[in-house]
């Protein structure tokens, strides 16, 4: 019986490697080396299965996407980690005058650097995958009473900088270095004895800021073409808003200096999410 099950086995085999067997694989399946039979159907869910995975790791690849650690992924140079909920990118601090005003926390280099305290070259599609990545969907935004009211607890976010000195590794609140200013002196404003008026600025309040994920402007991701990140002002086409009261017209930012390194020091901004997204 054992040795008829050899032979049984091997002509399977042999029958399953000929060209007139292979050429009927796709009605009639086909038989493993080992002998074991799978159906047409069965083979060809492998082989969708096997083609999915490949256009899944081609896409990985493509996107610089890499596992670093358990629940920690980076694509490109933008780290996310999906239990703890958060976004991590490199910037560098760009501005610490307190008398220059900002309308961002964070812009591009290239074209947000004069009005933002913090500069990177990141790209902004990476940081919104990694958002979708972590189930966070896009939202319109707007400064209203009504807005703020009703803003998905997904999409609340808090915003800190990280940097490393001396005394090791350093972690702000970002609202900790943004200045607000109501009394309507413009920049360059001097008194009666042409000496500067500094800004009578007050740290901004402790509210939390919205991750709205940008906007496409026809085929252009707006983050990505305008260059504004993280801004405190209303700008839709940043991925993150603040969540509070911006005041009137008249009200403007300033960057509070505190303890911040000099102009270039290399920071980390994190993108912290307070809530998961309802099951």
């Amino acid at each position: 019986m054992k040795s008829a099950f050899k032979i049984t086995a091997l002509a399977m085999t042999l029958i399953a490697a000929s060209p007139l067997y292979a050429n009927t694989d796709s009605e009639r399946g086909t038989v493993t080396a080992g002998g074991r039979y799978i159906s047409a159907e069965m083979l060809k869910a492998q082989n969708e299965k096997t083609d999915s995975l490949k256009v899944l790791a081609d896409f990985k690849k493509s996107m610089g996407f890499t596992v670093v650690d358990t629940d920690l992924y980076k694509i490109e140079n933008v780290f996310f980690n999906t239990k703890e909920r958060w976004i991590e990118f490199p910037a560098q601090i760009e501005k610490t005058e307190p008398t220059i005003p900002i309308e961002y926390v964070v812009g591009t280099f290239s074209e947000k650097a004069h009005e933002s305290i913090f500069t990177t070259d990141v790209k902004a599609s990476n940081i919104h995958l990694a958002a979708l990545l972590l189930n966070i969907n896009a939202i319109s935004w707007e400064p209203t009473e009504k807005s703020r009211a009703n803003i998905p607890s997904e999409n609340q976010v808090i915003v800190e900088v990280r940097f490393k000195r001396f005394r090791g590794l350093e972690v702000y609140n970002v609202n900790d270095y943004i200045g607000v200013d109501s009394t309507g002196n413009m920049p360059g404003t001097v008194d009666e004895n042409g000496e500067p008026v500094p800004p009578n600025a007050t740290p901004l309040a402790r509210h939390t800021w919205v991750y709205n994920g940008s906007q496409f402007v026809g085929r252009f991701f707006a983050a990505q073409h305008e260059g504004g990140y993280i801004s405190v002002m209303c700008d839709p086409a940043a991925l993150v808003n603040y969540g509070g009261d911006l005041g009137t017209e008249m009200t403007r930012f300033y960057c509070l200096k505190r303890n911040l390194p000099n102009i270039g020091h290399p920071v980390t901004i994190r993108i912290h999410f307070l809530n998961s997204p309802a099951s």
